[in-house]
């Protein structure tokens, strides 16, 4: 929703981190994330059911669970189902900590401390010297005013040996880099909206680029002249490896035209879901 009256075209993540603020053609707009859509419309995958299941256990039986009593109490269970809650979240933390730390040393903000981020550096740096991509911008907001959603891209560039000496017939790569053991369905559906968006992006700022503020417009204006005003855009999710003696330091998902097109539908069915949920929240509230 329309919040008041700004400048320039621009999109920043809120204080809270719960939404996006985008400023478009002098109105500010309330946007909600890609993720947070598709985390209400989508069931949690097998793999990751099983992986809090597998944090439970492990911690139960790691010498910090309750004894069972011969007579297993109300109170008991109640204690044993609060450390199985807490061991997952404390494995997801840690999860969360190395993807951060490996996602802030590909961007250049830090170095890296733990063995795990390490390995996925090392993964990181293997698909550099196979792939030769040049990077062009990383971490780039973008956001769609129609169905008031945006995202952070993380990371933009051109396809490297892909690409041209003459600079004809460039890629643009559009890179999701994960730490995960698996990759989600919801990872290639994220990506896909990310293209979505960035390819309207595109199009707009080649209609108008006075209507972005300085930093989009910077950024926009560098793929522009790389690939020119309709670049063809690929998508690849890179799932680097945490162990440090894997054979396979990374592996390579790649998402097709066709793939492209359903995920995108789907994720356009979420809005439509969202749109529905929105309304019929309103009328029972104004009952």
């Amino acid at each position: 929703f329309c919040i008041n009256s700004v400048s320039m075209n621009s999109i920043n993540l809120h204080e809270s981190e719960s939404f996006y603020v985008a400023n478009h053609n002098g109105k500010e707009y309330q946007c909600q994330r890609v993720t947070d859509v598709l985390d209400r419309n989508t069931p949690t995958p097998y793999p990751i059911q099983r992986w809090i299941v597998n944090c439970a256990v492990e911690k139960l039986f790691d010498g910090f669970h309750i004894n069972a009593p011969h007579e297993p109490t109300e109170d008991w269970y109640k204690e044993t189902k609060k450390l199985a809650w807490e061991a997952h979240k404390e494995v997801s933390k840690k999860a969360l900590d190395v993807g951060s730390e490996v996602h802030n040393a590909i961007h250049g903000n830090m170095e890296v401390s733990s063995d795990e981020a390490k390995a996925c550096l090392r993964g990181y740096e293997d698909f550099k010297k196979k792939f030769l991509p040049v990077k062009l911008v990383s971490e780039l907001r973008v956001y769609n005013i129609t169905d008031l959603v945006a995202g952070t891209i993380d990371w933009v560039g051109l396809g490297g040996n892909e690409n041209t000496k003459n600079g004809k017939g460039r890629f643009i790569w559009i890179i999701d880099w994960k730490t995960s053991s698996s990759i989600q369905h919801n990872y290639k559906v994220q990506l896909v909206v990310y293209k979505w968006m960035l390819s309207n992006y595109i199009q707009q700022f080649v209609q108008n680029p006075n209507n972005y503020d300085e930093t989009t417009t910077r950024l926009l204006n560098t793929i522009v002249q790389a690939c020119g005003k309709k670049p063809k855009i690929k998508l690849k999710i890179v799932r680097l490896n945490k162990k440090l003696k894997a054979r396979n330091t990374f592996e390579v998902y790649d998402i097709t035209p066709q793939e492209e097109k359903l995920y995108l539908e789907e994720f356009k069915l979420m809005l439509k879901i969202n749109k529905h949920r929105r309304k019929y929240a309103n009328s029972s509230d104004s009952r």
